[in-house]
């Protein structure tokens, strides 16, 4: 099964953009758009996108995510297979690297601790 999680900065993180959002956007109106025309237009539209990303993520428990994390979460024992079949795929797990050999003794001892 395939689950992607949400992630979305932390408070702090989110205040401190909000603070440095503001700062740049005051910035970019009485310094650089003054100096550099349209390049200051361009940054003080970046700053006002981060700005409002900060303060979203600052004042809404939804927030806007950062990035997302896919988890592939590995399938759970079947029901109804014998203890051979899942010492089986656990030695076929081991020997492709999927799981460390501290994990492989680990669920073999739990396997065995059924019978």
């Amino acid at each position: 099964m395939v689950k992607k999680v949400r992630v979305k900065p932390g408070r702090a993180a989110s205040i401190s953009g909000f603070i440095a959002g503001i700062v740049f956007c005051c910035i970019g109106v009485f310094l650089v758009i003054p100096s550099f025309g349209l390049f200051g237009l361009f940054w003080t539209a970046i700053a006002a996108v981060g700005t409002i990303t900060s303060a979203i993520n600052l004042f809404s428990s939804k927030g806007i995510a950062s990035h997302v994390i896919t988890v592939e979460e590995a399938p759970q024992d079947a029901p109804g297979k014998s203890i051979e079949e899942r010492l089986s795929l656990l030695r076929t797990l081991y020997d492709k690297g999927s799981i460390s050999a501290e994990e492989y003794e680990e669920k073999r001892r739990a396997i065995l601790n059924e019978i």
